[in-house]
């Protein structure tokens, strides 16, 4: 027997394998908040069909009805709920399925949701499945995606040789860090900010008095607002955030003896409620509030020095690479980008709401400035001063080129 045939034999027997038992998975999504874990579970239906006990296929047609599934629910239902078991540093919950729907989707699912309820919010969970390993599809695998037990979503893929997995929140002290850390690097409307504060920092001394000035404000009114003292509307605060660029810029334009630090405490303020509501979508840990705060201020101070650092050492170089004159170009046609792109992110944001007139005002004026500058043939005014618009109508253009 060659080797051509032995993979030909090998081939026919995977196939007749998969045409047994073809591939079943499960998705089980789970949300934890509070004492409450909400969970919704899709399957094949297929997959439900080759579990023999439950007879869900009355009339051998080898089809699942929603009538058979109905007059087979009971007994569905405690085939899942007794198959499921998840346990918690308290005390074991309660898996009840509420209901069922049909989806008719790439594939046919079933998918059932329900609750389970525990005395106390856990910080760490067993969560273990049975079903279909023994009595259906021995290859089936069930997918599980973890949500509210820490800041990011946690994930594993069960199987009959894995048929539990035991998901741990970490220490509030490090995943905040890392929170903190990650979402500042990720916001370019902190970033824009601090770049504009550059424009007043002379020095290290000064950079630095600067990045703290701005983290102590935000943490204030992060603090307040996370606490439940006081907070104010995002319709409000993420506007002020893309215009305190703008004036951030302005202040250092017109003046030298503006502190960067000053304007760092004054607007940080704004931005500590932009940064409340990124941690209000996960919330704080009930026992460890104080210490997840404390550790995502840190964090963001990390992200804000790892960003800021060498973008002031590219800076320092630029200056003593080029003459006086020539990184004051350099300085104002910088200052004219974040200027724009501050502009462009106030007006989207300003979109649909009160303060939506102020920037169509906005689109109004600039046309006539820019009409006026061009009727005086002032074109070094043009590219650099009204630059800016045109800079403001491409990062319009642009997205929707894109998606076209």
């Amino acid at each position: 027997m060659n080797k051509q045939l032995l993979r030909l034999l090998a081939c026919a027997c995977l196939l007749l394998m998969a045409a047994s038992h073809p591939m079943s998975v499960s998705r089980m999504r789970l949300n934890l908040h509070d004492a409450n874990l909400d969970f919704t579970w899709r399957m094949q239906v297929q997959t439900l069909r080759e579990v023999e006990q439950l007879g869900l296929d009355q009339n051998q047609d080898e089809q699942v009805s929603n009538e058979e599934i109905r007059s087979q629910w009971s007994a569905l239902k405690n085939y899942l709920e007794e198959g499921v078991n998840i346990q918690s540093n308290a005390n074991d919950g309660s898996f009840e399925i509420a209901g069922w729907q049909r989806l008719n989707e790439d594939i046919d699912w079933l998918s059932v949701h329900g609750s389970v309820e525990f005395s106390e919010q856990p910080n760490a969970l067993t969560i273990s499945s049975n079903v279909f390993y023994d009595h259906g599809n021995p290859d089936h695998r069930l997918d599980i995606e973890l949500s509210g037990l820490r800041t990011t979503p946690m994930s594993v893929l069960l199987s009959s040789k894995r048929r539990s997995w035991d998901f741990t929140a970490p220490a509030a002290f490090t995943d905040y860090l890392k929170f903190g850390f990650t979402h500042v690097l990720e916001g370019y409307d902190h970033l824009a900010f601090l770049l504009a504060l550059l424009f007043g920092i002379a020095s290290a001394g000064a950079m630095l008095w600067a990045v703290s000035a701005f983290t102590l404000a935000h943490s204030i009114t992060l603090a307040c607002s996370a606490l439940g003292f006081f907070a104010l509307a995002p319709s409000i605060v993420e506007p002020g955030i893309a215009i305190s660029i703008c004036l951030t810029l302005w202040w250092h334009r017109r003046s030298t003896k503006v502190h960067a630090w000053r304007l760092a405490m004054m607007f940080g303020l704004v931005h500590g409620f932009g940064f409340a509501g990124v941690l209000g979508e996960i919330g704080l840990p009930s026992s460890a509030k104080t210490t997840a705060l404390l550790s995502f201020n840190i964090g963001v101070e990390l992200g804000q020095l790892l960003f800021i650092v060498p973008i002031a050492l590219v800076v320092l170089l630029i200056k003593r690479k080029t003459s006086t004159t020539q990184f004051s170009e350099f300085s104002r046609v910088t200052a004219i980008c974040l200027g724009a792109f501050s502009l462009k992110v106030f007006c989207d944001q300003v979109a649909g709401t009160n303060f939506f007139p102020l920037a169509a005002a906005f689109n109004a004026l600039i046309p006539c400035l820019l009409g006026l500058a061009i009727a005086r043939k002032q074109w070094r005014e043009i590219f650099y001063s009204y630059g800016l618009f045109i800079i403001y109508l491409a990062g319009q253009a642009i997205p929707s080129m894109l998606s076209s």
